[in-house]
């Protein structure tokens, strides 16, 4: 029993394990949907999608539903969705599918997931003439169609959304794939205009224009794309794990000109064509659909499209745009308030702006006073306001803060020592406002990092100045050294174990002071000209560290041979004078040898006898007595090679 126990409980820690994990993963990456109602449709679309500026009427919709059901049943292919931590760049808001949602998590599955949702209804008329092959009747099927009346207050209307599709990547360059489409009719515009079109062109947004860059299928002809040049719209989710969809756009802006307060309407619709298995959707980005009559756009100098403002440190442009009343002289008020007192902390805001017939645009730039008084995180909240066509009193507002400048500070590493490379000296800044600018050394570098290398002491100097132009000045003192150049040599050349005593040589550059010699055999010595013994015969790797007085360091690595006992027996000392004894100077050997020779000099380094016979010998018949120089070079029959060098005396 307590065995049994042990596996449940296990089992059941398990099973919790599992629990949590899967609970995780909801709370930190997840698609969620939830389904909407006919009763709810008119609410989700102007609550959830409907921003400022528009009024929105007549919401209906076609898809997967039927008129016989109540208004409370589900509508299976439109609601809301959130999505926390999946790369789409939308967090909330509206989802059109070709599919259907499967809420709550049904469409947060792995990419290679198919839904295979066939929900066999309708296709869309004006989605077909879309299509980039001749349709035959009824070409899309599975549309989702969202249609509503709106009126504007601006003389335009925008939104964000984003187009994702199973089909991709390899049904890119195919001429039936999904379709969808965003058509605008009303004043000023004629027939119905698709305003779901790649930025900067007339392309309508589809897999065959928005995409990798490439066909994703053999089969698929890049002649049958729209266009292969808009990839940097494309975001590629092949290899995700809580979106279903395998790609999709960006996050897109689709826009249309409009006249304030008339009535314009707007059709949204998706549909799948030829294959049914993979579906595509649309996602509008939740309260997204604007039009605004008045805006300020505020722009500071250092910053960009800001709203924070330094003391004493550039200024802030506020950009007026209007939308509405643009064929009338008018006179706008600016209102004024917040912390910060005009005059006292800024200058700049007049009391009105007067704007003449066809001008959108004027601009009112504001520059903070620096004194000794302290302004941080003040406010100066400016607005302005009309009366609109439907007699509501529109305000647009702005609010800066203002606060004080940081002073700068900066230090390097390193800012001291001694160095004997190229070096990399790195600036860390603190305060002031970025970005930065760099001034190395006046001139020779304007980078955050310094790579430099001097043959003498330096006063490397960093001047730093921030967007406030505020500067502040650093140095680092470092010395820099050549390292010595380090070289040896070992005497005799021919090491063998009968005479293992080696002497080694510095042949260093004359900067060098100090040594450190590792012989490769656990040996090792400080010495400038150490000496080394060698008991085992084998191929040893010999180091040396030359430092000069400063530390720099270069280092050599010569291999040196120590050979075993050698089978050639070499006489020292013979006597020529005729006895019969010793007279002839000649090298016995224990083996046979491939190849020999032997070469003997005077003192004055002059050859006097060679031979390639190793029972050849020399009688020193013509030469006197005194000691002579031989060097002999050989190879075994097995490959072995010798070089033997020495000392012979001549006596009579």
């Amino acid at each position: 029993m307590l065995v049994k126990y042990g596996i449940l409980r296990n089992v059941k820690k398990i099973v919790l394990f599992i629990i949590l994990l899967i609970k995780t993963n909801i709370l930190f990456a997840q698609f969620y949907t939830e389904y909407t109602t006919p009763a709810k449709l008119d609410t989700l679309v102007k609550k959830i999608f409907g921003g400022y500026g528009v009024t929105i009427s007549n919401v209906s919709f076609q898809g997967y539903h039927f008129s016989s059901q109540p208004p409370t049943a589900p509508i299976e292919d439109i609601g809301k969705f959130i999505a926390k931590n999946v790369n789409i760049g939308i967090d909330s808001g509206i989802i059109l599918t070709s599919g259907k949602l499967d809420p709550p998590y049904g469409l947060s599955k792995p990419a290679s997931y198919t839904s295979n949702f066939f929900k066999a209804t309708y296709g869309d008329k004006q989605l077909d003439s879309i299509l980039n092959f001749p349709s035959p009747p009824d070409a899309s099927f599975d549309a989702a169609v969202l249609e509503f009346d709106f009126i504007p207050i601006g003389d335009s209307i925008k939104f964000e959304y984003v187009f994702a599709s199973e089909e991709y990547n390899y049904n890119v360059c195919n001429k039936m794939n999904d379709v969808f489409a965003f058509f605008i009719s009303g004043p000023g515009i004629i027939g119905c205009e698709n305003i779901a079109i790649v930025p900067g062109t007339n392309y309508p947004v589809s897999i065959n224009s928005i995409n990798n860059g490439h066909s994703g299928n053999p089969m698929w002809n890049p002649a049958n794309c729209i266009s292969l040049d808009y990839s940097k719209y494309y975001i590629d989710h092949t290899n995700d794990s809580n979106f279903i969809f395998n790609g999709s756009t960006t996050v897109l802006t689709a826009i249309s000109h409009t006249i304030p307060c008339n009535k314009y309407h707007l059709k949204f619709a998706v549909a799948d064509v030829s294959g049914s298995c993979q579906d595509s959707g649309v996602l509008l980005k939740a309260n997204s659909f604007n039009s605004e009559p008045l805006k300020i756009i505020p722009s500071v100098s250092y910053s960009g499209n800001d709203t924070v403002l330094y003391e004493g440190c550039g200024n802030a442009k506020l950009i007026i745009r209007r939308t509405y009343n643009i064929q009338k002289n008018k006179t706008y008020k600016i209102n004024t308030s917040g912390t910060a007192i005009n005059g006292i902390d800024y200058t700049g805001i007049p009391s009105q702006i007067q704007m003449n017939t066809g001008q959108m645009y004027d601009t009112i730039s504001i520059n903070t006073i620096a004194d000794t008084i302290n302004s941080n995180n003040k406010t100066i909240d400016i607005s302005i306001g009309d009366t609109l066509c439907n007699g509501d009193y529109y305000i647009a507002k702005v609010s800066l803060l203002l606060k004080n400048r940081e002073n700068i500070n900066a230090y390097l590493i390193p800012n001291s020592g001694v160095f004997c490379d190229k070096l990399n000296i790195k600036s860390v800044v603190k305060g002031g406002l970025k970005p930065y600018t760099y001034d190395w050394n006046s001139g020779t570098s304007n980078d955050s990092t310094f790579s430099c290398y001097f043959t003498t002491p330096q006063n490397i100097i960093l001047k730093i100045t921030d967007k406030c132009m505020q500067t502040f000045s650093t140095n680092a003192l470092l010395t820099f050294s050549k390292p010595p150049e380090a070289d040896f040599s070992a005497e005799p050349e021919y090491i063998c174990i009968e005479n293992p005593v080696v002497h080694f040589y510095d042949n260093s550059s004359s900067d060098a002071t100090s040594w450190y010699w590792n012989f490769g055999n656990n040996n090792f010595s400080n010495d400038k000209n150490p000496t080394n013994i060698y008991n085992i015969p084998s191929d040893y790797m010999v180091k040396l560290i030359s430092y000069n007085n400063l530390g720099c360091a270069d280092t050599i690595e010569k291999e040196i041979i120590v050979h075993d006992k050698s089978s050639l027996l070499v006489p020292n000392i013979f006597t020529p004078n005729g006895d019969g004894k010793n007279d002839i100077f000649k090298v016995k050997h224990e083996e046979e040898f491939e190849c020999f020779n032997i070469k003997i000099f005077d003192r004055w380094g002059s050859k006097i006898y060679e031979t390639t016979n190793i029972n050849n010998g020399w009688d020193a018949h013509h030469h006197t007595n005194g000691t002579y120089y031989y060097i002999i070079s050989a190879m075994g029959k097995d490959g072995k090679e010798w070089e033997l060098h020495g000392n012979i005396t001549v006596i009579r």
